[in-house]
């Protein structure tokens, strides 16, 4: 498609209106038909001999200007550069496709050259490309996926991934687990609007490549789930946010030397106890991160705690005793009547903290 100005002595027209000329006007398109002419810049040190080469063809040899451009056009009757060209400096050669079939135009930068503007065959004039996304970046999906690494959750298997044109761009046996990672084939190095996966000669899933659907990380689609991505403007595939979570239960165990069970007894009145008590206090990270300092207090029991600068990996568990006797629960005498109390455990995220609380009773009917 692409973008036009009509500029009339001096003037701008545009959907009618008339503006003075404030900027150079330009006519310019996407890389159609194949490239017919570059203007190169090279960013190296210095000013070397460079020959540049469409197939076996010599189409520039020299030094470049002042400002490090030079510029050479195609060979034949339509001028084309074919499907890549080879710059040679000191020595080293550098890769630059012109077919169309990759992003090219003013800015993009392939070695130490920098396209400062060009034509296709049918596009025209070149416009500039969009600035791709540096590795440390990540966004959402925009512009069609390019990339997908999956793995495979269900049975091993023959796996053919095709593109909604037919491509096919994954062929391969993948076990059970097993990860593996294709890229996109139309003009732009996407897999267009929609993935088949077939596993085994049967579709397995379709999974919607446009951006159009949400994708990412971690999702699950048929017998695969997505564990790394790209798209052609967002780049890299953000990871799934941290979702920080910690549990905890205060159980109690009432008249212990007859070892009857742990009770969760959040509501009142609980067990009934005639001799004594003892609690137990059992802290899980619920979430998906690590979660340090973890931290253990009880509105009754001013004495119980975790021991210090303890650490929960992603459904890891601490379990505390009060009272305790070196490493061996004991008991304490139990208190006449209605008795609550509640626990509350933090962990920390990123310097945030993350908390849950529990409730626990017992009724004292004391002999």
């Amino acid at each position: 498609m692409k973008r036009v100005l009509y500029v009339i002595l001096g003037l701008v027209l545009t959907l009618g209106l008339i503006f003075p000329l404030t900027a150079q006007a330009t006519i310019c398109g996407e890389c159609e038909g194949g490239v017919t002419a570059l203007t190169l810049r090279y960013l190296g040190a210095g000013s070397p001999n460079i020959e540049v080469k469409a197939g076996d063809k010599l189409v520039f040899s020299g030094q470049p200007d002042a400002n490090g451009e030079f510029s050479f056009v195609g060979v034949g009757a339509d001028q084309k550069l074919g499907k890549e060209i080879k710059v040679y400096v000191n020595g080293t050669e550098t890769k630059i496709h012109t077919s169309c079939s990759q992003p090219i135009g003013p800015g993009l930068v392939v070695g130490d050259f920098e396209v400062v503007e060009g034509t296709s065959l049918k596009g025209g004039k070149l416009c500039p490309v969009s600035a791709p996304p540096s590795d440390d970046e990540c966004g959402e999906c925009v512009g069609k996926v390019t990339t997908l690494t999956l793995q495979n959750i269900g049975l091993a298997g023959l796996v053919v991934v095709t593109q909604k044109d037919g491509k096919t761009v994954y062929n391969a046996v993948v076990p059970a687990g097993g990860q593996f990672t294709f890229t996109g084939q139309d003009k732009k190095g996407t897999l267009g609007t929609e993935i088949k996966i077939l596993v085994d000669g049967i579709e397995n899933v379709k999974i919607h490549t446009s951006c159009s659907q949400p994708i990412g990380i971690d999702m699950k689609f048929g017998d695969f789930v997505i564990i790394d991505g790209a798209s052609l403007d967002g780049g890299k595939f953000c990871p799934p946010p941290a979702a920080p979570s910690i549990d905890v239960e205060k159980e109690v165990q009432v008249d212990p030397a007859s070892n009857p069970p742990w009770e969760d007894a959040d509501e009142a009145t609980g067990p009934t106890a005639h001799y004594c008590v003892r609690f137990r206090y059992i802290i899980t990270n619920t979430g998906d991160v690590e979660l340090n300092f973890i931290e253990l207090s009880d509105n009754r029991i001013p004495a119980v705690s975790v021991p210090v600068n303890t650490t929960l990996a992603p459904g890891a568990q601490v379990t505390v005793y009060y009272p305790e006797i070196g490493s061996e629960p004991a008991s304490i005498p139990a208190e006449s009547g209605q008795y609550e109390n509640i626990a509350t455990a933090t962990g920390y995220y990123a310097g945030h903290p993350y908390l849950d609380t529990d409730y626990c009773h017992y009724f004292g009917d004391l002999y």
